[in-house]
């Protein structure tokens, strides 16, 4: 009686194995498009391309995965397509910059689509920001609230400038932004240098996967984070979350952090059959526990630390929380005038 309750349990059911064999039939002979919104070459296209090997032999029939770039407009315009053009037969998968979710919010009239109606797969990894000087003394958040500090960031309305402004705004920290570099090696290298002390755009993945050394010699301090997740990795750094001193401070924070919890996403448009979108979740939680893919991920020094797809979801649905208050507030902030 024991064995054949537990068998009854683990063992597919009928609906089940007919379910499987028509997304097999399906996807037999086909291939899934990778919309990945970057150029080729940054580390949403490295992600993108690392996907495209793996996750295929997971989902029933066993598709090719090709990947199309489609970059311009921080991943609006793949977001948009996958969105507002995209076949909704589970041929079309994005993966993208997760600030685009963000931006019906900031930017309504350039962004064609309600985040919330997305079919999430999961995300490949979490990611936050921190807040790194290149400086032999020991700094604190309370020196970065009472002594001005030079900071460098990119180009007005990128991720170190948002990352910074929202920085001084929620906890009022006494830095002075210079903005305008090209890059972000160009920004390392001015704090390297001494042009600034550091900067608030520093992203928790390209510090293990870039700059971990310079970290683990003290060259580098990390002196703050912004994140949703735990990280046993940087102990002892506080988190701005725990900071904060009122509600919309955090809500603000929230904007910020929030889509970078879902750093590296992989998304179908929605209209999916459910048995369809059932099984691409499934091959997702399947490859992002598959001993090749994680082999060569370690190879490729590239961070996993797979997101599900309803821990996803609730992230989007907490940030469409946030009031026009704190959006207008907000916008300055994210360089949206």
């Amino acid at each position: 009686m024991a064995l054949c309750a537990t068998l009854s349990i683990v063992s597919p059911t009928h609906a089940q194995m007919v379910g499987a064999d028509n997304e097999a039939d399906f996807y037999r002979g086909k291939s899934i498009k990778l919309i990945v919104g970057s150029g080729a070459g940054d580390s949403f296209d490295f992600y993108g391309r690392l996907v495209s090997r793996h996750l295929g032999k997971h989902i029933p029939g066993q598709p090719s995965i090709i990947v199309q770039n489609m970059q311009g407009a921080g991943s609006l315009n793949a977001l948009n397509y996958l969105m507002n053009v995209a076949p909704r037969d589970g041929t079309a998968l994005g993966l993208f910059i997760p600030v685009a979710t963000i931006q019906p919010l900031l930017q309504p009239q350039v962004a064609r689509f309600d985040p919330r109606l997305i079919n999430w797969l999961g995300s490949i990894a979490t990611d936050y920001y921190t807040c790194g000087f290149w400086t032999p003394e020991k700094l604190d958040v309370k020196d970065l609230q009472s002594r001005e500090y030079v900071v460098g960031s990119t180009a007005v309305a990128g991720a170190t400038y948002a990352g910074t402004r929202v920085f001084i705004s929620a906890l009022g920290l006494k830095l002075k932004l210079v903005p305008g570099y090209g890059t972000m090696n160009e920004l390392n290298h001015a704090a390297e240098k001494g042009e600034v002390s550091g900067h608030c755009g520093l992203m928790a993945t390209t510090l293990k996967t870039n700059l971990w050394q310079a970290f683990t010699s003290g060259q580098l301090k990390i002196v703050l984070r912004a994140s949703l997740n735990e990280d046993s990795t940087l102990p002892g750094v506080p988190n701005a979350f725990d900071l904060v001193k009122s509600e919309e401070d955090r809500q603000v924070l929230l904007l910020l952090a929030g889509p970078w919890y879902y750093g590296r996403p992989i998304a179908a448009p929605p209209g999916l059959p459910a048995d369809r979108l059932k099984a691409l979740r499934n091959a997702f939680d399947a490859m992002v526990r598959d001993e090749a893919f994680l082999a060569e991920a370690k190879a490729l020094n590239a961070v996993v630390a797979p997101l599900s797809a309803e821990k996803v979801t609730e992230t989007i649905a907490d940030i469409y929380k946030i009031p026009e208050s704190v959006i207008t507030r907000a916008r300055p902030l994210f360089g949206v005038e």
